[in-house]
């Protein structure tokens, strides 16, 4: 799978994630505010790695209205490991943005990416 890189919440450009790691400080991304009724969307993220000792992320997502106040819609189980993370978003918010927590001991997750996944699932 692939990312539509206009759908993009953290780029493998943005850097390592770490625990001194910031969050952007853009608004998020803007969706266009259509209800996405049951079909929703599917974020992606991409973890290259998790070194240090007992790596931990939180990773949620959060969106608005406004763009200034967030309301987490979306929490990941806790990762602690490398690999392709997966699920589903159902929203009629303006924007989407990432909001994470790392922990551990000089906890690395490499360039982590957050995105909106292209293509879908045929339910046949």
């Amino acid at each position: 799978m692939a990312y539509d890189t206009l759908g993009m919440m953290r780029k493998s450009t943005d850097g390592n994630l770490t625990a001194t790691a910031s969050l952007p400080a853009n608004p998020g991304l803007q969706i266009d505010g259509t209800p996405l009724g049951t079909a929703g969307l599917f974020i992606r993220v991409h973890v290259p790695q998790a070194t240090g000792t007992t790596p931990t992320l939180d990773l949620r997502i959060q969106e608005s209205a406004d763009g200034t106040t967030w309301q987490t819609v979306v929490t990941f189980a806790q990762i602690t490991a490398a690999g392709q993370y997966r699920r589903k978003y159902v929203s009629n918010r303006k924007y989407v943005r990432t909001d994470y927590t790392v922990a551990g001991t000089t906890p690395n997750f490499g360039a982590v990416q957050v995105g909106v996944e292209t293509g879908s699932e045929y339910k046949g």
